[in-house]
């Protein structure tokens, strides 16, 4: 379908760099600075469910840690996560996963982004710390 269409090869190189599970580009931004720093997530759109079996919500992107925990990282965009009830949601159910799950949470923004080291240096010692164990290639 690409062959022999201008903008081609940029075109795969994007694809390659596709997942399914994100759901905005800025989860896949985050994903990408992890990934290329050596800590590609273990799963997208990660389900946490309660000591009780319930479903608390879903984080955007997860890490199994060595005791098999989640260090899940949230992307918030500003557009919905600065909404006062956005806020208030986001604060419940970060509140949620902690308590009910004893999932670990980083949260990154857009500005987060903008200089590459940034979220490797949040995540490197959280995973260290944790027993993460990247995936083979």
């Amino acid at each position: 379908m690409m062959a022999r269409r201008p903008r081609c090869v940029s075109g795969r190189d994007v694809l390659r760099c596709a997942r399914l599970g994100a759901q905005s580009p800025l989860e896949t931004r985050v994903r990408l600075r992890a990934s290329d720093a050596g800590f590609p997530p273990d799963a997208l759109q990660v389900p946490i469910v309660s000591d009780h079996g319930v479903l608390l919500g879903y984080g955007d992107m997860g890490w199994r840690l060595r005791d098999g925990t989640w260090l899940v990282a949230e992307a918030d965009g500003r557009s919905v996560h600065e909404l006062p009830e956005a806020l208030l949601h986001d604060r419940r159910r970060q509140n949620a996963f902690l308590a009910g799950a004893g999932v670990n949470i980083v949260r990154f923004t857009w500005a987060d982004c903008r200089t590459a080291p940034y979220i490797p240096g949040i995540l490197r010692p959280l995973l260290h710390n944790g027993g993460w164990i990247p995936p083979r290639s």
